[in-house]
């Protein structure tokens, strides 16, 4: 699989920059959002890499009850700003 994507996947098509990463096996399968942050953000500015690691530890605390973990004051247009970051960062 990743011989055909470094093959057939032109660097017009998204993700280019982490499609290797992005092909599952036994080691790293892609089902938890740490995960993929472990993924991106050595491919992401440190600031946007910090932003984002912030908004999953905080869907984490929100999603398991505001139980544990903990939550950051990030405003939705912060968020907002940070996803578009990522999406262009990897693009």
């Amino acid at each position: 699989m990743r011989s055909l994507l470094k093959n057939k996947y032109s660097a017009s098509y998204p993700f280019k920059i982490c499609t290797d990463d992005f092909v599952k096996d036994s080691d790293k399968d892609i089902d938890k959002l740490n995960i993929l942050n472990n993924i991106l953000s050595t491919k992401l500015p440190s600031d946007v890499a910090l932003t984002f690691k912030q908004i999953i530890d905080t869907r984490n605390w929100f999603a398991h009850g505001k139980r544990f973990g903990k939550s950051y004051p990030l405003t939705l247009e912060d968020t907002v700003r940070c996803l578009d970051k990522v999406i262009d960062s990897i693009e």
